[in-house]
């Protein structure tokens, strides 16, 4: 397999589950690095060979959690954007959140909320053996003061 047929490939496989920006960007990655392999002394061949299959380096980057980000964006897609909400118009951008994000945020709460709760289960323990007798003497007081009447 030739550097064209590679490209090629990688490009059709990506189409499917990319946007064309990002489909770009990552065959002119590859683009570059074989230029790049072949400028450092290795040949075509050897650089496709490690390369490997277009399919399977395709599946990876669409599979990984850098491509799932909504907060990484090319320039294509501001320039998107910024044509498809004209001025004045409000835009409103939802980000999904998934999978691990949102296991991660729950684990969070919960972290949290048991610190919380043992900050003042412990404050209760230290000041109960103070507090506890002073409102008993209190509460005496209140009663005395009140039979005086």
């Amino acid at each position: 397999m030739n550097r064209h047929e590679f490209l090629k490939q990688l490009e059709h496989a990506l189409e499917a589950e990319m946007n064309p920006a990002k489909v770009r960007e990552h065959v002119d990655y590859y683009r570059s690095y074989i230029a790049e392999e072949v400028k450092n002394g290795k040949s075509e061949k050897e650089v496709m060979d490690l390369l490997g299959d277009p399919w399977v380096i395709a599946r990876s980057i669409i599979d990984s959690p850098l491509n799932e980000a909504e907060d990484q964006y090319t320039y294509a897609d501001y320039e998107e954007a910024e044509q498809e909400a004209p001025f004045g118009t409000p835009e409103i951008k939802i980000k999904k959140i998934t999978g691990w994000k949102i296991a991660a945020v729950c684990v969070g709460i919960v972290l949290i909320l048991v610190l919380v709760i043992s900050l003042l289960t412990g404050l209760i323990s230290m000041l109960a053996p103070v507090l506890v007798p002073l409102l008993v003497i209190w509460i005496v007081l209140r009663i005395v003061e009140n039979h005086r009447r």
